[in-house]
């Protein structure tokens, strides 16, 4: 099985009157191999009653380099303490009781090229979002 890590820090919040409620990162998002099991997507130092972190998965239709709210398919976060997965193609929104999500290799669409992370709230707060691949195993026989 292999795995393939990617830690991400968000930016601390410039201090200033009035203190800037919003830092946003847009990273590209390489499809995984064909013989992808799983994704999964850990947001650590996240759960804070006041603060949010976003994770947006989605695909940069006008590839402008940003995940735009309506190229976005999928939200998954914490906000004010709670976690939560924001399906927006069916438009459902459920609670989760972890900091990871993990999506089956039926519930990752190959087409997704973007990730957009956002973090609100001021003071000192610094999430890391880890995000690992599981692979099927193979076999080779020679005869």
């Amino acid at each position: 099985m292999t795995t393939f890590l990617l830690a991400l820090t968000l930016p601390a919040l410039p201090m200033g009157e009035p203190p800037v409620p919003e830092v946003a990162t847009n990273l590209a998002l390489r499809t995984p191999p064909r013989h992808l099991q799983s994704v999964t997507f850990q947001i650590d130092g996240g759960a804070d009653a006041g603060h949010e972190i976003a994770l947006a998965l989605g695909t940069d239709a006008d590839d402008d380099g940003e995940l735009a709210f309506e190229e976005t398919a999928l939200i998954f976060g914490c906000d004010c303490g709670g976690w939560y997965l924001a399906d927006l193609d069916a438009c459902t929104v459920s609670t989760l009781a972890t900091n990871a999500l993990v999506l089956s290799r039926h519930d990752y669409d190959r087409g997704w090229n973007r990730l957009r992370l956002v973090r609100r709230g001021g003071g000192a707060f610094s999430p890391v979002v880890t995000a690992a691949t599981a692979l099927s195993p193979f076999i080779i026989r020679i005869r």
